[in-house]
């Protein structure tokens, strides 16, 4: 019985890697890790037809109001910056600038009593390490990650 149940430990647990890895394209396999997950080339000399697409994001704020807003996943800086405007215009603001725009990658805006700031970087834990630090620093209480996003490209054939 014991050895059923390491056969059935083990057929699940490849059941699984194959259920992962069914996200990325043929040729290609999962990467990544902390909820931030892309695909890569299989290290045998075969290329897949397809490339990658950036995905852009923007983070907007109006401080004298006190509110913000953002955009993920958007195909252009330009369009990501819109889409993070109209967000915030739709959230109560009414001077809305983009403060960070950033492209196939993680952000993360920290704030405290007395400001905030926004971190990019490969995953959201080390963007919110990042802003977290950066608020401490500052001498800022109550620094906590208000805002958190990726958005990572995308493969397409």
């Amino acid at each position: 019985m014991t050895n059923c149940k390491y056969k059935v430990g083990f057929v699940l647990l490849l059941a699984s890697g194959i259920a992962h890895a069914q996200n990325c394209p043929s040729g290609m396999v999962p990467e990544g890790g902390q909820g931030v997950a892309s695909c890569a080339p299989v290290d045998n000399g075969y290329q897949p037809s397809g490339h990658w697409v950036s995905q852009w994001g923007a983070i907007a704020t109006d401080d004298p109001n006190h509110t913000g807003g953002a955009s993920l996943n958007q195909s252009s800086e330009e369009s990501a910056r819109q889409a993070a405007i109209d967000n915030c215009v739709s959230n109560g603001g009414s001077n809305c600038k983009v403060i960070m725009t950033y492209a196939n990658m993680c952000v993360a805006l920290v704030a405290g009593d007395t400001g905030h700031n926004v971190s990019r970087a490969s995953t959201i834990d080390k963007a919110v390490k990042m802003g977290m630090k950066t608020c401490v620093d500052a001498g800022d209480t109550n620094c906590r990650a208000r805002y958190t996003s990726c958005s990572i490209a995308k493969w397409v054939q």
